[in-house]
């Protein structure tokens, strides 16, 4: 999948090139579960670490990686509580995933590269 990047930058760099089996969890097993593996990836599209995924600073990258995240599980696992999406990024509270959404509906509309890194993630298995 090719993604059209426009001038402001290359967020997705390779991440659309980046095997998704690749990725690990502490070095040893291979991560399970799609919400671990977009967690993953949407840290390398925005250049975070996966730890920085899961940590209490709300830096705008951060913010915006943890959007796109909660975007993709929400359009394939609609099942998927509020709570357990914030679990999922170390978060306590369904509020903040349910914030996340709604940031993510915001960049959507407003931001292409932004777009662009939704619809990669969603798309992944």
């Amino acid at each position: 999948m090719t993604v059209q990047m426009t001038n402001r930058g290359s967020l997705l760099m390779w991440v659309t090139e980046l095997p998704v089996r690749s990725f690990t969890r502490n070095g040893s097993r291979p991560m399970r579960s799609r919400g671990e593996r977009l967690v993953a990836l949407a840290a390398k599209a925005f250049r975070l670490s996966p730890e920085a995924m899961t940590d209490a600073r709300r830096f705008a990258r951060q913010t915006q990686a943890r959007a796109a995240v909660v975007w993709a599980l929400r359009q394939n696992e609609p099942v998927m509580s509020f709570e357990s999406i914030a679990a999922l990024l170390g978060r306590t509270d369904h509020g903040t995933a349910r914030h996340l959404l709604q940031r993510a509906e915001d960049l959507r509309a407003a931001d292409p590269d932004f777009r662009a890194i939704t619809e990669y993630l969603s798309a992944q298995p």
